[in-house]
């Protein structure tokens, strides 16, 4: 009796394990768009709702405990007096982005699909657009003519951008109005320019960009300040840390720009 038991128990088991593969693949081929779709439509505006909310907590003067205090005492009306607030901040910023983006030094060929931040966590952000947005895999992600990072996944509604400071992102990139070039990348939660030359003069608060020389990342865009420089005699290059011109986890809105060429 306890031998056919474990013999189901086995057999369950497995045909779990396949039946998840065989949804893994069939998400990667895209034949369960059809139901990520109207899953997207519901949960992409919740997520929305509650980044928004977080991220405009402290200019609504409300902190967590506060908006408890709304709730059990039953104050609806403040509660919808706040998530106006939200709404019409949330909708002040986006025109202003918008503006921002348009003012913004970035070639004229270019595009821009305006999107929605949903998360940022772990040098990752998900935006509310994917390829019915014509988003695809490689696209670059900017606020005004500052890097924000490059997409790497794609779904119907949305997609994941690994941000500049992501631990496994090497962007080339020089200093402006210079020769001086090197590789952005993060190491232990800390972004810096490396691979510099040693004979390489770099002082604190220099610009660095991108240098475009990886044929990925487009030229001349803002990344971040040089904060500090760290320099052994020994070592054949020196680097700096860096002190990014965003703070990714304010950002409501982006821009993913793709070039009509």
């Amino acid at each position: 009796m306890k031998t056919d038991k474990r013999e189901k128990t086995i057999i369950l088991f497995f045909t779990l394990i396949l039946l998840s593969l065989s949804l893994i693949g069939l998400d990667k081929l895209g034949w369960l768009d059809f139901i990520k779709r109207p899953v997207a439509k519901i949960v992409n505006p919740i997520r929305e709702k509650i980044y928004q909310i977080n991220s405009n907590r402290q200019k609504l003067e409300l902190t967590p405990f506060e908006l408890a205090e709304i709730v059990k005492k039953g104050e609806f009306l403040e509660i919808e007096n706040a998530n106006l607030q939200t709404e019409l901040e949330a909708f002040r910023k986006e025109n202003q982005d918008m503006r921002k983006l348009l003012g913004a030094p970035l070639a004229p060929d270019w595009q821009f699909i305006p999107a929605k931040v949903l998360s940022v966590k772990n040098g990752i952000m998900t935006i509310n657009q994917g390829s019915d947005a014509n988003i695809k895999k490689e696209q670059i992600v900017v606020y005004e003519n500052v890097l924000v990072g490059q997409v790497f996944q794609v779904g119907p509604q949305t997609s994941k951008v690994k941000l500049v400071n992501s631990k496994d992102s090497q962007i080339k990139a020089k200093v402006i109005k210079t020769d001086i070039k090197g590789v952005v990348r993060q190491v232990n939660n800390i972004l810096f320019l490396d691979e510099v030359l040693q004979e390489a003069s770099l002082q604190k608060d220099q610009i660095v960009i991108t240098s475009g020389e990886d044929e990925i990342f487009p030229t001349n865009l803002l990344i971040a300040k040089i904060d500090s420089i760290e320099k052994n005699e020994t070592a054949i290059y020196q680097k700096a840390t860096l002190k990014p011109f965003l703070n990714y986890f304010s950002l409501t809105n982006v821009f993913v720009l793709k070039n009509n060429d």
